[in-house]
Order: C-alpha cells, then sequence, then structure tokens
C-alpha cells in the first residue's frame, strides 16, 4: 500500500513539474485536521475567469496520510473550490466523508479554511466532525492570482 502512494505522489508530482509552464496546475500540501490530524499532498488544476480580481475555481485530486481510528492509513481525496477575491468555498469527498468548508484564500497561494464532516458508508473510521485545513500551492504563475495596484 505504501509503494502505491509512493508511486501516486511520484506521479502527481511529475506531472506538475512536466506541466509547469501550462496555465493553472500547482502541487497542493497541507495539513488538516479531521478529527484526526493529516498531512494531504495532491495535484490541482485552476480556472481563473478573472485573475486580475482573484475569482476562479480549482479541481483537485489527492491523498489524506494520518493516522484513522489507531491505523495510519492513506485516503483519497478529491475536490472542488471556488473562490473569489479572498473568500472560498470548498467541497471536498473521500471514500469515508464530506467535507464542505469556507475560508481564505491568499492569491491561490495559500488557502486557510474551516469546515464540517460527515461519514458515508460502513467504513467509520473517524472522519467526522469540526475540520480545519491549511494548504501551500505551489503553482504555474498561471495558477497564481495576480496583484496588481490600480490608480
Amino acid at each position: 500500500m505504501i509503494k502505491q502512494c509512493f508511486i501516486l505522489i511520484l506521479f502527481i508530482c511529475t506531472l506538475v513539474k512536466a506541466q509547469a509552464q501550462s496555465q493553472g496546475v500547482a502541487l497542493n500540501v497541507g495539513y488538516s485536521y479531521i478529527n484526526t490530524n493529516a498531512g494531504y499532498v495532491g495535484g490541482e488544476y485552476a480556472y481563473r475567469f478573472d485573475p486580475e480580481n482573484w475569482h476562479g475555481i480549482a479541481l483537485g485530486a489527492g491523498t489524506l496520510l494520518g493516522s484513522f481510528n489507531g491505523d495510519f492509513k492513506f485516503v483519497p481525496e478529491a475536490h472542488v473550490t471556488y473562490s473569489n477575491t479572498l473568500f472560498l468555498g470548498e467541497f471536498s469527498i473521500t471514500p469515508h466523508n464530506i467535507n464542505p468548508s469556507l475560508g481564505i484564500n491568499g492569491m491561490n497561494i495559500f488557502r486557510l479554511k474551516i469546515g464540517y464532516s460527515w461519514e458515508i458508508g460502513n467504513d467509520k473510521i473517524g472522519m467526522k466532525g469540526i475540520t480545519f485545513g491549511i494548504n501551500y500551492l505551489l503553482g504555474s504563475k498561471g495558477f497564481k492570482d495576480q496583484f496588481e495596484l490600480k490608480h
């Protein structure tokens, strides 16, 4: 299992590096609290409706790495994030939970978010309750929001 996750992470990193010049691609690394501490690593593609006003949508996929119910697990996760100026709304889903959240978007370079997680499915692994997350997005120039002073 660890070997497969390492290969997935290596593939995502290679894809991000290969697409570094392409608009809207980033490596997403972060920390999440979902009733336990967990790391996060994944890839992300963003489409900026209006980069000057920091308005757009991002689609991402990756894995949560943490100890859930006393067992270290790699939990695949997918999410969609809508950002408008400094605020964001995100909806993420794993095989074990759904997690809507609200937060702050820092020029599509970092995200701070808080939400609530509901468990789904028959595998109850303790991913229920208030959630908190911080993510750092290592992306191409096209992924980041533009910052220009207007006169």
